[in-house]
């Protein structure tokens, strides 16, 4: 008997122990939950959260992939210059002589004499660093086209919390108004009906209110994402300065024309940058081409001696002088003297001209190409720069239409606050149900989202319009940009 009363205490610690383990299981290490309780959440501005997405953002990693890449087929390409060296050594065997063991040192080199002769430069050159610049402006865009997105990321964050802000004070209102009419019914001074229209708005905001926490979220978890930080931080993030971040939100004058707006664009975006400058490339290839059998002239001199010999070729057509050259450094067996067959020593220069008689047709077959080519650059050009212009007229519009419907959300939003104090003395007076009531905080509150929904709306059209236009969004700090800048950049 005393075994079994040991076992029968012993049975519900072991299954205490045993539930302890799986609930350990299932919900992590124990100090998860209090870690992650404990875990202070970061605050962050939005100037720091646009640099952070710069520095550590996923976005911008292959931008500087694709950067790197291009410096580096621009110094493969040789500009200015490229420079190749190498010692080689190497076991020579002479008829009726013993073998003899040589060491010499080569050298080649490739100078680009364009930058200097003012020359045209060869097509690789061209093509790497035409690469490199649209390399470089990609980035540039790249980090404006992540400010817009963070920008947007940090506004639809603060709306879902400002959201839950909202649906906890509705929460709390439905909960007062549920308390009141239950007391009133308590009394018989309010019918079953309006008990449980009471209870039904009172378990509504509830449900709403878990909506927004979980909408809130998935915008926390958005913006993680696009700053590089695990999607489960918490951040906190700093208020806006909406009048400082609204660009002519106080004076609707301070907004440029669209035509000043359609000339900057036309003149800065970087689609059409890199157009034209594929288009300029492909008529310098165009004029090239159009030189058919015209001779190539290159010159050539040297020096020889027993110990060493240089090479120098200058082909006139290219502007890319070529050096190369071998030197002895070490020989085990006697140095052959001037005199031995087939040793030339001295200097030596010549000139050497190629005329194309004959090309198969291939000269006019690549010149209709590039015909064709040039009509299709040319048309692509004049489409984007239509497309260009349409897309900041619109985008122009898009922005006053934003700029109007502010105030008139601010009205809108003042009168439902002015008619929900005036339904609460009613329903306090008992002149009204409870239905009527959470209509009117309803009301107020979709027109505080609206109000809000109106100011970052206004935030985002103006992004769109500076980015339609070739602007930038924000500053090399990641502060937000107004029209002032571009006043007084065209000012300047």
């Amino acid at each position: 008997m005393g075994g079994d009363d040991v076992a029968a205490r012993i049975r519900p610690t072991l299954a205490l122990l045993l539930l302890a383990s799986l609930t350990s299981l299932w919900w992590g290490p124990p100090g998860w939950a209090a870690s992650a309780q404990t875990e202070e959440a970061r605050q962050i501005t939005l100037p720091e959260a646009i640099r952070l997405a710069w520095e550590q953002g996923p976005t911008l990693a292959a931008e500087r992939r694709a950067l790197a890449e291009a410096e580096l087929a621009w110094r493969q390409a040789g500009v200015p210059y490229r420079t190749q060296a190498g010692l080689t050594s190497g076991y020579t065997v002479r008829e009726g002589q013993e073998g003899a063991w040589t060491v010499s040192l080569t050298l080649d080199q490739s100078l680009a004499l364009q930058p200097l002769l003012g020359g045209t430069a060869p097509e690789t050159i061209r093509q790497a660093e035409q690469a490199l610049r649209e390399a470089e402006r990609s980035l540039a865009e790249a980090r404006q086209d992540v400010a817009q997105s963070v920008l947007d990321g940090y506004l639809k964050l603060l709306e879902a919390r400002a959201a839950v802000a909202r649906s906890t004070e509705a929460l709390r209102q439905a909960e007062a108004v549920l308390a009141q009419t239950e007391l009133r019914a308590s009394q018989g001074a309010a019918s079953q009906a309006d008990l449980l229209e009471a209870r039904a708005e009172a378990l509504a905001a509830r449900q709403n209110l878990a909506q927004a926490q979980l909408d809130a979220t998935r915008a926390q978890t958005a913006l993680n994402r696009q700053l590089g930080l695990p999607l489960r931080a918490e951040l906190e993030l700093a208020g806006l300065d909406l009048a400082g971040l609204e660009p002519a939100a106080s004076l609707a004058s301070a907004l440029p024309s669209v035509e000043r707006l359609i000339a900057h664009a036309l003149e800065h975006r970087a689609d059409l940058l890199t157009a034209r400058e594929a288009l300029q490339q492909a008529q310098i290839t165009w004029t090239e081409l159009k030189r058919p059998f015209e001779p190539t002239l290159a010159l050539n001199g040297g020096y020889r001696g027993q110990d060493g010999s240089v090479e120098v070729t200058l082909p006139l057509d290219t502007w890319e002088l070529s050096l190369s050259g071998q030197a002895r450094l070490y020989r085990s067996g006697p140095v052959s003297g001037p005199n031995e067959p087939n040793q030339f020593t001295g200097w030596s220069a010549g000139i050497s001209v190629g005329l194309p008689l004959l090309d198969g047709g291939s000269r006019q077959i690549a010149l209709e190409q590039h015909r064709l080519t040039l009509e299709r650059l040319e048309s692509q050009l004049a489409e984007l720069e239509t497309t260009v212009a349409e897309e900041v007229r619109q985008a122009h519009e898009a922005y006053l239409l934003a700029l109007e419907a502010l105030p008139a959300r601010e009205l809108q939003l003042e009168a439902a606050r002015i008619r929900l104090e005036a339904e609460r003395i009613r329903f306090d007076a008992g002149v009204i149900t409870p239905r009527q009531l959470a209509e009117a905080q309803a009301a107020y509150q979709a027109a505080l989202s609206g109000a809000t929904t109106a100011r970052y709306d206004l935030l985002r059209a103006a992004a769109a319009l500076q980015r339609a236009a070739g602007l930038p969004v924000v500053d090399e700090q990641g502060r937000v940009l107004g029209w002032e800048s571009f006043v007084s950049q065209e000012e300047e």
